[in-house]
């Protein structure tokens, strides 16, 4: 290779300057004009040249720099001639060829470039193509884009990782999940990147990462894992990847979307080790009245079931533990989610593919040809689901399924909403349960900021619980806010004929007459202030859930 002519850099290098640009960009547009220039680029950089049809049609060893590492630092590992050559989208790029020296140390690769974008073009070929076998329908899993992205994490191989992007997003992953985060939130803000938690569903600020580049990276390093487009930076993303942590299968649903400083991503934790085989009512935090309750709503025969609350009430928890109640292996069971987030045995689980046209409503359809005794829809969201669920319900099904409202009452019109008839929907109604969910007061630093312990009795009236029930002082096992863990309160309204022909006439005084005539109904505030009395959780926490006053 010929010796660089350093004046010819310079001339580069003042005629960059001159124009406002890099020396990078400004070699970009000469090799734009003129392709022809490419070897007397490279010669002065001091790399080899290769032509884009050359590097087409040169084989791609990802076996030494692996993909995902390879579209992070722009570079493209090929068998050029007999040697290993690492051609870089960008060869002025100092650290990445440094650290390319030193992790092939042993291999002494050449460097090359190309003409601008051929490098990029090829990787992104290479990851579309990825993409491409992961949504083929095809029985071998290991070309499902998701089997693809499993990986595990531990401090060991955290620590050997080489890349300083792939060691932060694995060691955030690996921290979130030691801290049981339900989300893990990368914001884009002025200077870099900032992280934070949400636990118990309350936001938690965990650390900023300075350097825009860095952000940058991290997005990317994100957006390969879940296989998305690195490109795009303009729309949203979503996508999803797998982790193996001390052998649990850890599933996050990944969203990436553009702000004013940057892309921001949010992660949702999805823990497949929680099992639904060992999940019930009594483990989810209902208290005995309420878990009984709920319970019998389940083992009615036939008729529809909804839980209601807002996003992260723990409405898809419930359902699982009501689906476990009935699954005692007599009946057809069949669910179909967005996505499935627990596993369970005997049932026949069924996710929605709406890119390949599998909807809730499609999918229901066809579970209904599979003689199914009670099925679970993940979500009623439309008019032909809500229909399909409500038909199921009347021709001897027993239907589980969520929807988004406030309360229990709010169910009724946002089934009118969605364009459902309220006398068909009432009478295959048997009951909504709606719920919210509460920080419970850390068992360890609890009790010292709660001294005398044992129930508040009645004689102390609900207006001076405000001050009755104090959080932990904090300690490790709760990360110092003095709560560990969440407890559910829950509405639970079992339809009667009363109470249907009070709502059929949307009557708020009949339906006052009728919840008086259900002895063992208790509305969501009379939940929390039970709560409070046991010194579970505080005023506060059931005042940012429910409506107390």
């Amino acid at each position: 290779m010929d010796t660089p002519d350093q004046s010819q850099l310079q001339q580069w290098q003042h005629a960059a300057e001159a124009g406002g640009v890099t020396l990078a960009a400004y070699l970009e547009q000469q090799l734009l004009a003129d392709a022809e220039r490419l070897g007397e680029v490279a010669r002065q950089i001091g790399v080899a040249a290769v032509a884009p049809d050359e590097l087409t049609a040169a084989q791609v060893r990802f076996e030494h720099l692996p993909l995902p590492e390879a579209l992070t630092l722009r570079v493209l590992p090929v068998q050029h001639g007999e040697r290993l050559t690492l051609v870089m989208a960008n060869p002025l790029e100092r650290q990445v060829r440094a650290r390319l020296q030193i992790r092939f140390a042993l291999a002494r690769p050449s460097f090359a470039m190309s003409t601008p974008g051929a490098v990029d073009r090829i990787l992104k070929t290479a990851e579309a193509s990825e993409r491409v076998m992961g949504d083929d329908m095809n029985v071998d899993a290991s070309s499902d884009s998701l089997a693809q992205a499993v990986e595990s994490i531990s401090l060991t191989t955290i620590a050997k990782d080489e890349s300083p992007i792939i060691r932060l997003v694995n060691m955030t992953l690996y921290d979130a999940l030691q801290s049981r985060a339900s989300d893990i939130h990368l914001e884009a803000v002025q200077d870099g990147l900032m992280i934070r938690y949400r636990i118990d569903g309350v936001m938690q600020a965990i650390r900023p990462i300075p350097g825009l580049e860095i952000a940058n990276q991290a997005m990317s390093r994100l957006k390969v894992v879940s296989s998305l487009d690195i490109a795009e930076k303009r729309v949203p993303q979503d996508g999803r990847f797998k982790v193996i942590l001390q052998g649990r299968e850890i599933d996050f649903r990944v969203s990436i979307m553009p702000g004013v400083y940057g892309e921001n991503a949010v992660l949702r934790v999805l823990d497949k080790s929680s099992r639904g085989d060992v999940m019930n009512l009594d483990t989810l935090g209902f208290d005995t009245v309420t878990a009984t309750r709920i319970r019998a709503l389940a083992l009615l025969p036939y008729g529809l079931t909804l839980v209601t609350g807002p996003t992260g009430s723990g409405k898809s928890t419930t359902l699982y533990g009501t689906l476990s109640e009935v699954n005692t292996g007599d009946e057809k069971i069949i669910t179909i989610e967005d996505p499935v987030e627990y596993e369970l045995k005997g049932v026949l689980q069924i996710p929605v593919n709406e890119k390949k046209g599998l909807t809730f409503a499609r999918g229901l359809r066809s579970i209904l040809r599979h003689d199914p005794d009670t099925i679970l829809v993940g979500e009623i969201r439309d008019e032909e689901t809500a229909s399909i669920a409500v038909q199921s319900a009347l021709t001897g099904h027993r239907v589980l399924s969520s929807v988004h409202a406030n309360d229990a009452f709010s169910v009724i019109d946002r089934f009118i909403y969605m364009g459902v008839e309220t006398s068909t929907f009432l009478e295959a109604l048997n009951g909504v349960v709606s719920q919210r969910l509460v920080r419970r007061i850390c068992p360890q630093c609890g009790p010292a900021a709660n001294p005398g312990g044992g129930e508040i009795g009645a004689d102390v009236p609900d207006s001076e619980l405000a001050h009755a029930v104090l959080p932990g002082a904090g300690c490790d096992a709760c990360r110092g806010t003095g709560f560990h863990g969440r407890i559910a309160l829950a509405e639970v309204l079992r339809l009667n004929t009363a109470l249907k022909a009070a709502l059929l006439e949307r009557s708020p005084e009949k339906r006052a007459q009728a919840l008086a005539q259900c002895a063992d109904y208790q509305s969501m505030r009379s939940a929390g202030m039970a709560a409070i009395r046991k010194r579970s959780t505080t005023y506060q926490e059931v005042q940012r859930a429910v409506a107390v006053d």
